[in-house]
């Protein structure tokens, strides 16, 4: 594989989301290839520094339930009220 291979096919790679012959045929290019192996560590760093953050900002069950209170308590008048002109248009007729 060339290196411009392997860049496009990087972040499959580090997501595990490339076929075995892929995996292998970048795994060997990344043991010759110091620059595409920096690339790739570079990348699996900034995943695993993702989900590390992910895991330690997620939110509480209690917010995520407020929240989504809070989102269906503001649709709710907005659906009514849609239909509340055709309706009263409708009336007035």
């Amino acid at each position: 594989m060339t290196c411009e291979e392997v860049g496009r096919m990087l972040d499959a790679y580090v997501d595990e989301n490339c076929s075995p012959e892929e995996r292998t045929a970048i795994e060997a290019h990344l043991h010759s290839c110091t620059s595409c192996a920096s690339a790739a560590l570079r990348r699996l760093q900034m995943k695993r520094a993702t989900r590390e953050a992910a895991a330690r900002y997620s939110p509480s069950p209690d917010f995520r339930r407020r929240i989504e209170e809070s989102i269906r308590a503001k649709q709710r008048p907005a659906h009514w009220f849609s239909w509340g002109r055709p309706l009263a248009a409708l009336a007035t007729a």
